[in-house]
């Protein structure tokens, strides 16, 4: 009877915080959607994001008493580092997609996700899947390619780029579960800690792209300046929620 209760509680949870990603996720993709029709620099949004981040979870930190743990070179030079280096892509590949397709058809792209999931951790932590699970993945292959010829605005690019985004988000989060499986940090402080590398590594190539428009002078509208400020919360919510599933 224990063991029925606990594992319904865990399903529960489990239902809760799948519902409450998508929720995040699909209420980030508008916003995101809106901000970018007003300010079109995915790259600089992708910076205030992942700064955003690195905000949020500190405060949060403290407040529930996690201390910085001791983290071994090998995890961050082999896994952290990489792991941060693919975020960059990642984040900024997201943001394109939003910025050059419909909302609609970027969520349909994430469908992948479990396409890419199966097979980077079949690679990675060499788990073997049954004939059932790949037989499952046609239908979402299908799925894209039907929404794929039929979106109204399409756009190559933005379809490549959410692939890219896609694809890499699996194989992190493969990655992040190594980390957390294999050390005894806290998922929240992996986050903050991962945006922070993230965001250094972004800087210097945000300089030479977008940092030189806005030094020649950009026009930001209160409107613009306020989304910019508003969509990070969503990103950092859908991130916070998604290391739930580690």
């Amino acid at each position: 009877m224990n063991k029925f209760s606990t594992l319904s509680n865990f399903t529960l949870q489990v239902a809760v915080i799948f519902i409450a990603w998508y929720f995040v996720s699909s209420a980030s993709s508008i916003v995101n959607k809106i901000t970018l029709q007003n300010y079109p620099y995915p790259m600089t949004v992708a910076l205030v994001s992942l700064c955003y981040v690195e905000l949020c979870s500190v405060p949060v930190l403290r407040l529930w008493h996690i201390k910085q743990p001791s983290i071994s070179n090998y995890y961050l030079i082999y896994y952290i580092i990489p792991i941060s280096f693919g975020k960059v892509i990642a984040v900024v590949s997201a943001y394109v997609s939003v910025w050059k397709v419909s909302v609609s058809y970027v969520q349909t792209v994430k469908a992948t996700m479990p396409l890419f999931a199966v097979f980077s951790a079949r690679i990675v932590l060499k788990e073997r899947q049954t004939k059932h699970v790949y037989l499952s993945l046609i239908p979402i292959i299908i799925g894209v390619a039907i929404a794929t010829f039929t979106e109204l605005s399409f756009d190559l690019g933005g379809l490549l780029s959410a692939l890219l985004s896609t694809g890499i988000y699996s194989v992190l989060n493969v990655f992040v579960k190594k980390v957390l499986e294999g050390t005894d940090i806290h998922p929240l402080y992996l986050l903050a800690l991962n945006s922070r590398i993230a965001a250094i590594l972004l800087f210097p190539v945000w300089c030479f792209r977008d940092g030189l428009l806005l030094w020649r002078g950009v026009e930001l509208t209160v409107c613009n300046f306020s989304l910019i400020f508003i969509y990070p919360i969503f990103f950092f919510l859908q991130f916070y929620l998604s290391c739930n599933f580690n």
